[in-house]
């Protein structure tokens, strides 16, 4: 199958008495030009998650396939040929980026890592693909604004030329009007390019307008998974009804809708 994709993840944190189970026998998979959305309460296990696809956090148990082929994450071919297959966007840009460096010399030095078939893009090529002028690459982060910088981060996962991008909560830091603008982008990268996406996110507007299917999480399990239609509107397990029931009503608007109305005009 062409995906990426964890079998029965378990990943915990802390030695002996005091060690904290984090996930408990989590399984996901991330399609080739899909859009797969993980909803869940903060401290569910979402970030560890998404961070144990990319081998940024230890697994206890379990496995990570690459188009599936299981991968050893001990060796240093299998965790490069992950890296450059798969991608983070972390909620945080201005943490993820290094204030002292420019944004062009950022973005060049990730496409040295970058595996490209045909001729590597330039900075202002990368700049360009998420809409943001060539002259911020003689800027540093700290001169840009919170939307700009999540722009860059963006084009820096970029430059690797991955398959899979993983959003965690890469909007939920941003205005109402940023947010759509970053989920437009991530649409068009996910259907221009048929990348597969991973988005987390505690919005379940934003989850109901981006996603084809969805995990939801509860302490650390998927406690259910389908299409994104059928799960948000006829839930079957009891923290999903919890979840839905602490939103009036589902909206159908949200920044999400937002960024796709503006993609009209």
């Amino acid at each position: 199958m062409t995906g990426l994709a964890a079998t029965g993840l378990d990943v915990s944190y802390g030695h002996r008495q005091s060690r904290r189970h984090v996930l408990h026998s989590v399984s996901v998979t991330v399609a080739r030009g899909s859009r797969v959305g993980v909803v869940g309460e903060s401290g569910c296990g979402k970030s560890t998650l998404a961070r144990s696809m990319l081998g940024l956090t230890r697994i206890d148990r379990g496995e990570i396939t690459l188009d599936g082929t299981a991968l050893n994450l001990k060796k240093r071919a299998d965790r490069r040929r992950l890296h450059t297959t798969a991608q983070m966007i972390f909620q945080d840009p201005y943490a993820s980026l290094d204030p002292r460096q420019k944004v062009g010399s950022a973005l060049r030095e990730a496409l040295r890592f970058g595996r490209w078939d045909e001729a590597a893009p330039t900075a202002a090529d990368l700049l360009a693909m998420v809409a943001l002028n060539s002259r911020c690459a003689a800027a540093y982060p700290h001169e840009m604004s919170g939307g700009m910088r999540q722009r860059v981060a963006i084009a820096r996962a970029l430059a690797m030329n991955p398959r899979y991008l993983l959003a965690d909560e890469a909007t939920s830091a941003l205005d109402v009007t940023t947010q759509a603008s970053i989920l437009r982008l991530l649409r068009t990268i996910n259907q221009d390019r048929r990348m597969g996406l991973l988005l987390i996110s505690h919005n379940l507007a934003v989850i109901a307008q981006m996603t084809d299917h969805v995990y939801v999480m509860y302490r650390g399990s998927v406690v259910e998974h389908g299409t994104t239609t059928t799960v948000l509107h006829d839930p079957q397990h009891a923290y999903t009804r919890r979840l839905l029931s602490s939103v009036p009503r589902l909206p159908a608007g949200g920044p999400a809708a937002a960024a796709r109305e503006s993609d009209d005009h």
